[in-house]
């Protein structure tokens, strides 16, 4: 078993690349352009998903405005709102060429693939198996390890010499990815 995954792809995919020459700069900011993208698609999802949930509940007459917990329908998608937040923030900021970007865009992708690792599981643990087909398996995966590619691209020696991360930074992509690990492991 390896013992940081995320660490093994940054060192596979930057040792592969290491005799190409890239526009480092052109990849800075199409990564900052795909998590802007990213984040507004996953905020429009979630306002999609609570119309959908409501749609449902008086479609059906099962509910009406004085029983319904909107508390409990934040609940269930927030963790999906704040993650799409950050990456449409993280994706300006990167794009501004600021540090707090490059700090929040690589907590925000490394966020997304641990959060799609974490529902999937918990999704089979509560036996709603999420994952029906080895087609589905292997869809999940591939998008988990596209972001981590993404991530470990924001990692290459190029741009992280131009963010210049110190210790507090490495502490704040920490934070971030635990505070968001912690929200959908406790609160959901």
């Amino acid at each position: 078993m390896l013992k940081n995954p995320l660490l093994f792809i940054h060192k596979t995919v930057v040792s592969n690349l290491k005799n190409v020459n890239f526009n480092w700069k052109l990849i800075e900011k199409s990564l900052s352009i795909l998590s802007i993208v990213f984040g507004i698609l996953v905020i429009l999802l979630v306002f999609y998903t609570w119309e959908v949930i409501l749609s449902r509940y008086f479609d059906t007459g099962l509910t009406t405005w004085d029983n319904l917990s909107l508390f409990k329908i934040f609940k269930n998608t927030h963790f999906f709102m704040f993650l799409g937040i950050l990456g449409l923030i993280s994706g300006i900021l990167l794009l501004k060429n600021k540090r707090s970007g490059w700090i929040s865009n690589l907590a925000s992708w490394i966020s997304y693939a641990v959060g799609i690792i974490i529902v999937y599981w918990k999704g089979n643990q509560s036996g709603k198996l999420l994952i029906e087909s080895q087609t589905h398996y292997t869809i999940i995966l591939s998008i988990v390890f596209v972001f981590l590619i993404f991530a470990s691209l924001l990692l290459s020696k190029p741009i992280r010499l131009k963010y210049k991360p110190t210790s507090n930074s490495w502490i704040a992509v920490g934070l971030i990815i635990l505070t968001f690990v912690m929200d959908k492991i406790l609160l959901d």
